[in-house]
């Protein structure tokens, strides 16, 4: 029983690591030797810093501020399971399994509208995989029609369009709007002819085309073995970035280019070439394995597994100093962390953090339900924080909380 729940953990690590049609216009792969180079483009010395520099981890060293939505409660609008969120400067969207629609609030916490048709027809979806949305616009990714996207007006909860992407989205579950083209990150797919590629990130305009690719080289047998899943993707300031797993590059990307932004030297800690397969290699633990990436003006915040330890490093953009901390994990098994200490939440104790999903308008989020109130409550009551009056504001918020009522979403925003 032990080693099958060992294999199911290790193949679900493919998961973490990394990220109508008209006719396809010609797709362009972005060579790694071809790329036009930003100005800032610099060399990160991870492997040098790999030592724990002693400071505390604390959530106000990233984060500038939280705010606090109640969601409104209604018989037939019970949130339930979160699986997805994503804010705008004006809405809250939110995808939980107690529903076959995506639900849209104002940011004070009011429900607008669901949005989405349910059925198998033109225009409709069943079993929703992820959405995104833009200004204006909802996109689901559906179960049901793998490989396109059905668009509503948020407006009015109207179809818009199918929109026919090239490659499948199961792994990263991750699309970006950005104006008129949408970026996506497929991982490992197969090609028609049945043989396996790496696709870091695919830029794609409002039809579905694709205008740009960026494909790591991989040898003809790393291609043969390969089962990455998606590289770690992140929004900053509006634009798409990702990191490439294989080659250890931060990419910028735009509608228009796929460009370098920094290199992570890894030295002897990086995955080796024919080692791209972690259902079939318990050796991981040895290297660095990037988790995710987050981004503020001043800093780039590294999450990764090395040693069988969870890290994390902060790396100054401008003086170039890296700080790193080393986690024992409480839970692991072999190179996969399943649980760890985290950074510690002095900005009003709800919880630490181990995991950020950026929601958009460069903020993460914590969901406050009936089922982690008293924790969340305790863990509020005895934290010791740099924002007393968001302590105090988050208790009188957990005090008003009925056992029936829909969660409380804590919207914690990255320094910009």
């Amino acid at each position: 029983m032990r080693m099958n729940t060992n294999i199911v953990l290790l193949f679900c690590a493919l998961f973490f690591l990394s990220a109508c049609t008209s006719k396809p216009s010609s797709s362009v792969t972005i060579e790694d030797d071809t790329l036009p180079v930003e100005e800032t483009f610099k060399d990160i010395d991870l492997a040098n810093n790999l030592k724990d520099c002693g400071k505390p981890l604390l959530l106000s060293d990233i984060v500038k501020d939280v705010e606090y939505v109640k969601l409104e409660t209604q018989d037939n609008i019970l949130v339930g399971d979160i699986k997805q969120l994503k804010r705008t400067e004006k809405f809250v969207f939110i995808y939980s399994r107690n529903q076959n629609h995506v639900m849209m609030f104002d940011t004070s916490g009011k429900f607008i509208r669901k949005i989405g048709h349910v059925g198998q027809g033109p225009g409709e979806v069943t079993n929703i995989n992820f959405f995104t949305v833009s200004d204006s616009l909802v996109f689901i990714y559906p179960f049901s029609r793998n490989g396109s996207l059905t668009v509503y007006d948020m407006r009015d909860n109207s179809f818009v369009k199918e929109i026919p992407l090239k490659w499948p989205v199961f792994f990263s579950r991750v699309i970006d709007v950005m104006g008129d083209c949408l970026v996506y990150y497929p991982g490992t797919v197969y090609s028609p002819d049945n043989s396996k590629t790496f696709i870091s990130a695919c830029v794609a305009n409002g039809k579905g085309e694709t205008l740009m690719e960026q494909i790591p080289y991989l040898s003809s047998g790393d291609k043969e073995i390969v089962q990455l899943s998606s590289d770690p993707s992140w929004l900053y300031r509006g634009r798409s970035n990702v990191y490439s797993f294989i080659n250890d590059t931060i990419y910028g990307i735009t509608c228009d280019s796929i460009f370098p932004r920094y290199h992570l030297s890894l030295g002897k800690y990086k995955l080796p070439s024919g080692r791209y397969d972690p259902t079939h290699d318990y050796g991981w633990g040895d290297f660095v394995l990037m988790q995710s990436v987050y981004e503020t003006k001043e800093f780039l915040f590294f999450k990764f597994w090395f040693d069988k330890k969870l890290w994390f490093s902060r790396y100054d953009k401008k003086t170039e100093k890296i700080d790193s901390w080393e986690q024992t994990p409480f839970k692991a098994v072999h190179w996969y962390i399943l649980d760890a200490p985290g950074i510690t939440n002095d900005i009003d104790g709800s919880q630490s953090f181990k995991d950020f999903y950026n929601v958009g308008e460069n903020c993460f989020h914590f969901a406050i339900t009936p089922d982690n109130l008293d924790q969340v409550r305790r863990n509020v009551t005895e934290a010791k924080v740099k924002f007393p009056e968001k302590q105090a504001e988050l208790l009188k918020f957990l005090d008003e909380m009925g056992e029936d009522d829909n969660p409380i979403i804590a919207f914690y925003k990255l320094k910009d």
